[in-house]
């Protein structure tokens, strides 16, 4: 019991028995709490250990506090299917009583999505892939997305052995659902097993394979599709039927990705954001009146309404506040899951987010308790809260904290047992990489290999040395096919086969099929010939359909003809001359080489923020696909005396679009400071790059001012892989949490007086030359190129005359200064805008406008993106 102090004592009070034992009974409670003060002040126990996941969780601390991370590991997803699950083409399924097709309609990656429909007669009915590379004895997974219209659907496996004898028949959970839902099972390859294909199959009914289609006949639409080979412990880990949830952990991505542009936010206790993200239904009869108020008006014939969407885990219990005016007014919100689909009715008090929720949708409405029009008068809202757990709170300003890793790429090996990682000591991070990624295009030194039997072996030399052990890690081809690895012996290869070998394990040994590269058994292609196919060019004899390998020693009537290219007698997409750029017509992707390294390097890298948890529930989101301060081309509104980021396809407003479609905006910066912008979403307003672009009155854009964007990526798909596993601590004790801090602000003063001492001295970026080509000339000066100390490379100068054609450069970027993927930017030009193309071979080239003169001032990319 506390202490009860007696503060209305007389002079002639009667000391009792009781009064004294109370005094004595408070004295023991202080020095109970002097002790454990000086408990609390003295030891520093270690601190307490923190494990994220990826995604959307909360996490109870006892106290404020930094918090440290520990280590982020990446992870490598290798689909094995590559991008044939991407739901864009099935011309690549074999197709079996069934008619297949794609449709925009519905999809939940990319554009499209499959359907299969069964077709007469009776039988089986399914799409399926060709055969595929597996290894026996391994773990795998296969997960997609699937939804039905009539009938059930299902994925199926069937594993091989080298006589295709069928070792293995595996079928998902069938499925009838009309929305989209994610399904799959795990497996592992019995002893022997090769090659494996996998089928969307439609079933009937009553659950039969085998079955006469009806009328209408039976359909099912898959997506997202992906084959994985994983660990034991995730094997473990998809051990039941909760696939919604596995697929988090196994999302779908586009052949092979690593982990890229990790961040870890920490909400505020207040997760409501501030008015710039508000959205509003009826601009005339809302006004947004600060950072947290609104106000609005009925009007009869419009639904007048501001609302926003804060994430939300599913079990917690939520408690939202706002104040109104009048206080009759009352707003109210909903559980949306991730799709913003609503999972519940009109909600007001505490309550418990549902199992699938992802936001709550917060509805500020001229609206009375029974949802009645306010009429008479100005509906006021103004700080809302939304707190963690079942107590209201006052209102605060929402606070988030972040840290990002923008620039670090982590890979793992294909079951994700060998990771890169970061790890944070003495104030610094440092990335341990045990992998290498290789883009292999036309810019290598390429040289043949002899070899026999139906392709050629082509080589590499002076990689950094790489494990002497199968698997050394992935290669995968240009259509995202992997290509098996074998250390076996390179003469004996017949069919597409890679290793990395020679006397130090540095040199790519890698075969190519002749029906690929269009190199005939008789002939041997030249070092720029091989270039030219790693740039995505097939050569064949002119005359001839041009399929047909060039097989030939006289070397007389050469022709190279785009790979993707479908009509084998048409001269379109062909060039007579060896071509040194890359294939413009067909998304030429380049291979791909991700490899286990003999011996792990260790850098220091700077990651950008902090997170500092506050005491009681935290909210914390992990996740990926973050990209950080990438260069904003604000684009002007004449019409309404506005700027734009991330505009697109407006009719009288110029493209602002971003390198990435956006999924959210996190920041803006003007210079180097965080900037005000409103930002609108795509279903209020429209004319977004992805989900989200955003707004600025002309008086308060800085014309003179770069500006830069930090934001989310929409397709992760198609850029990253989830975090393999992140964990961290924090100091759960008051001397442990001052020490923490003191260590910090010792590490920052140290690494602030280091960079004082050697800014001065610090080398500036030089600028260089370009050597122009293909008839273009320097004006006002030469063109140049450079790069910084955050790899960010930007080009400057105008060019005349030269080639309009993306087949042509302008000029060559040098290794280290080229992209890793194709960048496409907007330029002006005499006649207004052009376009410039940068592939990862360096070329910089033209496609159209005017050749009076463009302007490169505008290009600046980074090399690590």
């Amino acid at each position: 019991m506390s202490y009860q102090a007696k503060t209305d004592w007389k002079l002639d009070d009667t000391v009792t028995e009781n009064d004294l034992n109370r005094i004595e009974l408070g004295i023991g409670e202080a020095h109970t709490s002097i002790d454990s003060i000086e408990a609390n002040i003295k030891q520093s126990p270690l601190l307490t250990p923190v494990t994220l996941n990826n995604g959307v969780q909360v996490v109870n601390a006892s106290r404020t506090s930094p918090f440290r991370l520990e280590s982020l590991k990446g992870r490598t997803l290798v689909n094995l299917l590559g991008k044939l699950g991407n739901g864009e083409n099935v011309s690549k399924w074999s197709v079996n009583r069934a008619i297949a097709g794609t449709t925009s309609n519905i999809w939940t990656s990319g554009k499209s999505a499959v359907y299969v429909t069964a077709a007469e007669p009776i039988g089986e009915h399914f799409v399926s892939t060709e055969l595929m590379n597996v290894r026996p004895n391994k773990n795998y997974c296969v997960i997609g997305d699937m939804k039905t219209a009539v009938g059930a659907g299902v994925y199926r496996v069937i594993a091989y052995d080298s006589a295709n004898k069928v070792l293995l028949d595996k079928i998902s959970i069938p499925i009838k659902n009309e929305v989209w839902e994610a399904v799959g099972f795990r497996f592992t390859t019995p002893s022997g097993t090769l090659k494996l294909e996998v089928r969307i199959q439609v079933l009937d009914a009553a659950l039969m394979t085998q079955f006469t289609p009806a009328n209408p006949p039976q359909q099912v639409f898959a997506d997202s599709i992906r084959l994985y080979e994983i660990s034991q412990s995730e094997y473990d880990y998809i051990s039941g039927t909760e696939w919604t949830e596995y697929a988090k952990h196994f999302p779908y991505v586009d052949s092979v990705q690593h982990t890229t542009g990790t961040y870890v936010t920490k909400t505020g206790e207040n997760l409501a954001p501030s008015s710039e993200s508000w959205i509003i239904s009826t601009p005339s009869h809302s006004d947004i009146t600060g950072l947290y108020s609104t106000d609005m008006r009925y009007k009869a014939d419009a639904n007048v309404f501001v609302e926003f969407f804060a994430p939300v885990v599913p079990g917690q219990h939520y408690t939202p506040t706002v104040t109104t005016k009048p206080a009759n007014a009352k707003a109210y919100y909903y559980f949306t899951d991730a799709n913003k689909r609503r999972l519940t009715d009109v909600l007001r008090d505490t309550k418990p987010a549902p199992a699938n929720a992802a936001f709550m949708e917060f509805v500020m409405k001229p609206v009375d308790s029974n949802l009645n029009p306010i009429i008479s008068e100005v509906v006021t809202y103004s700080n809302p809260m939304i707190v963690i757990g079942t107590a209201s709170k006052p209102f605060k300003p929402r606070e988030d904290d972040y840290l990002f890793f923008p620039d670090i790429k982590l890979a793992s090996s294909v079951d994700g047992s060998v990771c890169d990682e970061v790890t944070q000591r003495d104030g610094k991070y440092w990335k341990t990489s045990k992998h290498q990624q290789i883009i292999l295009d036309g810019s290598l030194d390429w040289k043949v290999t002899p070899g026999t039997g139906g392709g050629k072996t082509v080589e590499l030399a002076s990689l950094s040395a790489a494990v002497k052990t199968v698997p050394q890690g992935h290669l995968v081809k240009h259509n995202g096919n992997l290509i098996k690895n074998d250390l076996g012996g390179v003469l004996g290869w017949t069919g597409e086969e890679w290793q990395i070998g020679g006397n130090n394990y540095n040199i790519l040994y890698l075969r190519i099929a002749n029906s690929d590269s269009g190199w005939g058994p008789d002939y041997t292609p030249t070092a720029d010939e091989i270039k030219a196919y790693f740039n995505g060019w097939r050569m064949f004899r002119w005359g001839g359909p041009n399929n047909d390998p060039y097989n030939t020693t006289d070397n007389s009537l050469k022709a190279w003809v785009q790979i993707g290219s479908l009509d084998a007698h048409s001269p379109d997409y062909t060039v007579r001359t060896v071509p040194t750029v890359v294939a413009p017509n067909f998304n030429w992707v380049p291979y791909h080489l991700n490899y286990q390294l003999e011996q792990p390097t260790v850098k220091e890298i700077t990651p950008e923020g902090s997170i500092t948890l506050h005491e009681g529930l935290n909210q914390i989101e992990v996740g990926v696909g973050m990209i950080v301060r990438e260069q904003a081309k604000p684009s002007y509104n004449q019409y309404g005396n506005t700027w734009h980021i991330n505009m697109q396809g407006h009719p009288s407003i110029a493209d602002s679009g971003t390198r990435y479609a956006v999924n959210k905006i996190l920041s803006i910066y003007r210079g180097r400071l965080k900037d005000t912008w409103r930002v609108i979403t795509a279903g209020n307003g429209g004319y977004a790059f992805g989900e989200e672009r955003a707004e600025i009155p002309d008086q308060q854009y800085g014309k003179d001012s770069p500006y830069s964007i930090t934001y989310l990526a929409f397709d992760q798909y198609a850029i990253t892989a989830p975090v393999g596993s992140l964990t961290g601590s924090y100091a759960s004790n008051l001397k442990t949490t001052l020490d923490t801090v003191a260590a910090n602000q010792a590490n920052v003063e140290t690494r602030v007086s280091i960079l004082e001492s050697i800014a001065p001295n610090k080398a500036q970026p030089q600028w260089i030359a370009a050597t122009l080509l293909n008839g273009w000339l320097p004006l006002y000066g030469s063109t140049q190129y450079y790069k910084d100390s955050q790899s960010n490379v930007r080009l400057r100068g105008r060019v005349s005359q030269g080639a309009i054609t993306i087949a042509s450069a302008i000029f060559y970027l040098p290794v280290g200064y080229r992209p890793s993927r194709a960048l496409y930017f907007p330029i002006l030009q005499s006649n207004g805008f052009g376009y410039v193309t940068i592939f990862p071979t360096g070329a910089v080239c033209i496609e159209s406008g005017s050749n009076d003169y463009a302007l490169l001032d505008s290009i600046t990319f980074n090399t690590n993106i």
